[in-house]
Order: C-alpha cells, then structure tokens, then sequence
C-alpha cells in the first residue's frame, strides 16, 4: 500500500483503526458493513483523525490476526472469510483486514440479530440497516442466484411472478405433447 491512500483517507472500501480495540464490535459493525456492500479494507495501526502510521507491537502480529479471524468467525453470520496479512509501512507494522463484497446477504452481527445487527457501507462510515435496505440486500441475492438457474425474478416484497412462471410452464407442457404426438 502506498502513501496516497492513507493521504486520501477512509471511504466507502478503507477504513483505519489506530488499534485492537477490546471491543471488537466496533471494528465487527465495519466488517459486516463491508461484506453487505462492496467489500472493503480494515487496516489496523493507522489513526484515522491524522491518518498517521502508528503501527502495531511487532511481537503481536499474529496474535492481533488470530483475535480478528476468531472474532469475525464467532460474531458474524452468515459466515464472513476475511483475507488477513500485515505490511510494513514507514518501518511499521500495520494489519491489513480485507472483506469481499458478500453474496450471502444480509450479513450480520449474532448478538444484534437482523433488527440490531446488520450494517451497511455509507461514504465512510458504517450505519445500522434499516428495514427496506435490509429487504433490497435479500431479494437482490435471491435475483442473482435465481437469475443464474433461469428461475423467474422474484418481486420486492419477495413473490415470484406468478404470471411469467405460468406462462413458462404452460409453454413447457405444449413441448412435451408436441413430442409424444
């Protein structure tokens, strides 16, 4: 990573944390967000008010990348695979968190539940999901996935088109008597 991105700050993908929080819902409300938007990076060991490196105890790295991956997997869910490494910047050690843009939306935090729990990505920070957001996130996965199996689209409120999935099924049952005749 290169200066210029710290110079530029966080945004919708970047977001610094100076450190390891003991809370780590904090930094798990930014994971989610990230996961049920389009993806981002978490890095650790950079203060977000001076975008000044300070870096992480070089002696905790792999401490500090266990507590993450242990955290994301035993608070998020679905589960969340993040990409966890460390870089040298400045002659510091930061730690890089990425989250890929899920595909298994909404994403949440267990103990907030889909009321409470889950985030979205807005500019440069992480903000509780509302009803509908959480709504669009769902029936847009159920589009893609039922998109690719050729299935008819399914409307906001989640019913099929019941008039396209007629009509496909009638013209399916007039292949099959023109078939046997």
């Amino acid at each position: 990573m290169d200066k210029s991105t710290l110079l530029k700050g966080e945004s919708k993908t970047l977001e610094f944390k100076a450190a390891l929080s003991s809370k780590s819902e904090s930094y798990l409300k930014t994971v989610v967000a990230f996961a049920n938007t389009d993806g981002g990076r978490l890095i650790f060991g950079i203060d977000d008010k001076s975008r000044q490196v300070v870096g992480v105890e070089k002696d905790d790295v792999f401490k500090i990348m266990d507590a993450i991956a242990n955290a994301v997997s035993d608070s998020c869910a679905p589960k969340i695979v993040p990409d966890i490494s460390f870089e040298t910047i400045e002659d510091k050690t930061v730690v890089l968190v990425d989250i890929a843009a899920g595909f298994n939306r909404p994403y949440m935090l267990k103990s907030g539940g889909l009321d409470k729990g889950v985030y979205v990505r807005v500019g440069a920070t992480s903000r509780p999901a509302d009803a509908e957001q959480i709504r669009e996130n769902d029936v847009g996965r159920l589009q893609s996935v039922l998109g690719r199996t050729g299935l008819p689209e399914l409307r906001a409120d989640g019913s099929r088109r019941q008039k396209t999935l007629r009509r496909h099924q009638s013209v399916q049952n007039r292949k099959r008597r023109t078939k046997r005749a």
